[in-house]
C-alpha cells in the first residue's frame, strides 16, 4: 500500500497541479465502513484483513471501522465486495465533518489523532 501511496501523490501533484498540503489532506480521507453479514455462521477474517489491507485503521464498533486511505468511497466498496455475499450489507462513507464517540473499542487516542 505504501508504494501505492507514493504513486497517488505524484499523480496528484503532477495532474491536477496541487500543493504537497493540498496532496496530504486528499491522500488523507478517512472511511466509516460498516457492514452486516446475513447469513449465521459466516466467516469475518477475510473482510476484516481486507479493511486492514486498504490503510491505516481503527475497529470502532463490532462491525465498523474507520480507514485512512487514498482510495475513494466507490472504490473501498468495490475491494470489499469479493469478501461478501450477494445479500450482506457494505456501507461505506468519507468522514468530512465534526464525529463525536462514547465507548468505541479503538480507544479515544486513534480518533482524535485521524479525525
Amino acid at each position: 500500500m505504501a508504494y501505492y501511496n507514493i504513486l497517488m501523490f505524484a499523480h496528484f501533484q503532477r495532474r491536477h497541479n496541487y500543493t504537497k498540503k493540498e496532496v496530504k489532506r486528499v491522500m488523507a480521507g478517512c472511511k466509516l465502513i460498516t457492514y452486516d453479514l446475513r447469513k449465521a455462521g459466516q466467516n469475518y477474517d477475510g473482510l476484516i484483513k481486507k479493511i486492514k489491507d486498504l490503510g491505516m485503521w481503527a475497529k470502532v464498533c463490532e462491525s465498523a471501522w474507520i480507514v485512512k486511505t487514498i482510495m475513494s468511497s466507490v472504490q473501498v466498496r468495490d475491494a470489499l465486495l469479493p469478501q461478501i455475499d450477494s445479500n450482506d450489507r457494505l456501507f461505506v462513507v468519507t468522514l468530512t465533518s465534526e464525529s463525536a464517540w462514547r465507548n468505541v473499542i479503538c480507544g479515544d487516542q486513534w480518533l482524535k489523532e485521524n479525525l
